[in-house]
């Protein structure tokens, strides 16, 4: 591995496979040695597997790689890029799993404070906060201790007062809580958008979030708090921005709602995900399969173990190994990799 300060936007080859436009997907090989490097969607080996621990590549070329102890930020072409910060680690999300770059930034922990560096190491935010929210669209929340902030990819900030809690910026919203401990919106500028009245609420996706009235039903509103789907579920899920459907439970059965309130389910399924990339994993019995926006099996339940479709492509498992697949549920690669995450496009 290379140490260098690179543009993260040019071309480069690695291996003689062209990696501009690329999609890539975490792989590990073997079970052991238990080693990651990343394969492309025809599963070719794109950056050697030799690393303990990886993350997935953001759209703008990066990652975070560890070695050992010791955790570095790598471009498509398996250069360390230098980083500002000294001695830094991944955030864990509620102790699984590790959170990468989102918009371009990613935030990681010193010590026990965290702060922000952009896809070249430069440090954006300093190391002080006690918890940061990902980024979206450049904006981020953040928490120092019982005080509340916004944060921008630009290096500023800007303090929320007289909140109870902050949750994700998703879709210009940030859903909060107030001192009565009710839930409502605020904007980019920590202004009130829709009132606190909810018990509680979920993010902006495909125009609208799921919010929960006091007596306990969930229905969907819209970016002026309006109710446009009615209060009537037991729980609800962010709808998909490709196919505008999401997840709810009705009585004691999962099922899926569509952006005009329409719900349907979908026949022989015994376990249900949420939509990603068009398509959402089902179960039927021990087996999984995808089903598409119509509540069709579009892909027959005959896999052990799913991810989500992403750009396109999952990693599928048969037995104890894993495969790639297409949305038509070819094998592009045919199943014989320890492990596979997901597939991402990068620059």
């Amino acid at each position: 591995m290379k140490t260098i300060l690179v543009s993260i936007v040019s071309i480069a080859l690695f291996s003689g496979v062209s990696i501009a436009q690329a999609i890539l997907a975490p792989f590990c090989p073997n079970a052991e040695p238990r080693l990651w490097g990343f394969i492309n969607e025809k599963g070719v080996e794109v950056i050697p597997a030799t690393y303990d621990e990886v993350l997935e590549f953001s759209i703008e070329g990066v990652t975070l790689v560890r070695k050992g102890k010791e955790w570095f930020v790598i471009n498509q072409s398996n250069e360390e890029l230098s980083v500002e910060a000294k001695g830094f680690s991944p955030v864990s999300i509620f102790g699984f799993g590790k959170r990468g770059y989102s918009s371009g930034l990613l935030v990681i922990g010193q010590g026990r404070s965290l702060g922000v560096i952009d896809a070249k190491g430069k440090t954006i935010h300093e190391f002080k906060y006690t918890s940061i929210s990902d980024f979206e669209n450049g904006v981020a929340t953040a928490k120092i201790g019982k005080e509340f902030y916004i944060l921008k990819s630009d290096g500023s900030s800007s303090a929320v007062p007289d909140v109870l809690d902050l949750d994700y910026y998703k879709e210009g919203l940030i859903p909060f809580q107030a001192k009565t401990k009710l839930f409502g919106y605020m904007n980019v500028y920590g202004k009130e958008v829709i009132a606190p009245t909810f018990k509680a609420v979920g993010y902006f996706s495909n125009g609208l979030a799921w919010a929960k009235n006091a007596d306990g039903t969930v229905g969907y509103i819209d970016n002026t708090g309006k109710n446009v789907i009615e209060a009537k579920f037991l729980a609800a899920k962010e709808f998909d921005k490709t196919v505008g459907v999401a997840r709810v439970k009705l009585g004691a059965e999962w099922m899926y709602v569509r952006k005009d309130g329409e719900t349907f389910s979908v026949n022989g399924a015994t376990g249900l995900g949420d939509f990603s990339d068009g398509l959402a994993y089902a179960k039927m019995g021990e087996k999984v399969g995808f089903v598409n926006a119509k509540g069709e099996w579009a892909i027959e339940a005959k896999f052990d173990k799913v991810r989500d479709f992403q750009n396109g492509f999952a990693a599928v498992r048969v037995g104890e190994a894993w495969g790639i697949i297409n949305k038509k549920g070819e094998f592009l690669v045919d199943p014989k990799f320890y492990d596979i995450k997901n597939f991402t496009k990068v620059k």
